[in-house]
């Protein structure tokens, strides 16, 4: 876990509001979101350890059932994530229909199965398989390639990804998710490797052919 501590767990600590606000105003603790405090922000601070900041600090205020998803997903696995995939934090309900934007938190609606549903740091999240193709089908196709490539680095087979595919045959976004599943390639390096891939061309000529076999060393 992070150093994160929820409002009223620092309140059953003898700390009150003015006490949270001085500490506030010295830069001893920042606020990642209402709600939630947590050290000082350190000046390299990157975008992932941030973003994992104001997933800990969203997770307790969020209704039974939402599943952490999508870029935020992304983040606790470790995956290359980009700025707007990040804005807030992501969780996916199972259920149809269109999703939720608030401030902090970007709710998606679709089904979830039970094997796409692991926990991490006791929080629900999509599984690794589950959150690439969420991300195929809804970031452009270098990200995904980048986050899919390393998803496979970990050990993601592609057959989970395909059979995942067959289970989203109407859903939006799945064809796309198709040609990102095909273009993967275990043996990339890099998330820069992943993206010159996708932009030198190769993506268009992966929706044509086979999804090509795992490569292992």
């Amino acid at each position: 876990m992070d150093d994160i501590r929820m409002t009223r767990m620092l309140l059953d600590h003898d700390y009150d509001y003015n006490d949270l606000r001085r500490l506030q105003r010295a830069g001893e603790l920042v606020r990642p979101r209402r709600g939630a405090y947590a050290r000082e922000d350190k000046p390299d601070q990157m975008i992932e350890e941030r973003h994992r900041r104001l997933i800990l600090g969203t997770a307790p205020q969020i209704r039974d059932g939402a599943v952490i998803s999508h870029g935020s997903a992304a983040v606790l696995y470790g995956l290359p994530v980009w700025p707007a995939a990040v804005e807030r934090v992501h969780v996916t309900r199972s259920r149809s229909g269109n999703g939720i934007k608030r401030s902090v938190v970007h709710v998606h609606g679709a089904p979830l199965q039970p094997h796409e549903i692991v926990l991490i740091d006791n929080m629900p999240v999509t599984s690794l398989g589950r959150t690439v193709l969420d991300l195929a089908r809804t970031l452009p196709m270098t990200q995904a390639v980048a986050a899919g490539d390393r998803a496979m680095a970990l050990g993601l087979p592609r057959t989970e990804l395909e059979v995942g595919l067959l289970g989203m045959e109407r859903w939006p976004g799945v064809r796309a998710a198709r040609r990102v599943v095909a273009f993967l390639d275990v043996r990339s390096e890099s998330a820069g490797e992943s993206m010159s891939r996708v932009r030198l061309g190769g993506g268009r000529a992966a929706a044509a052919r086979p999804a090509a076999r795992d490569f292992r060393t």
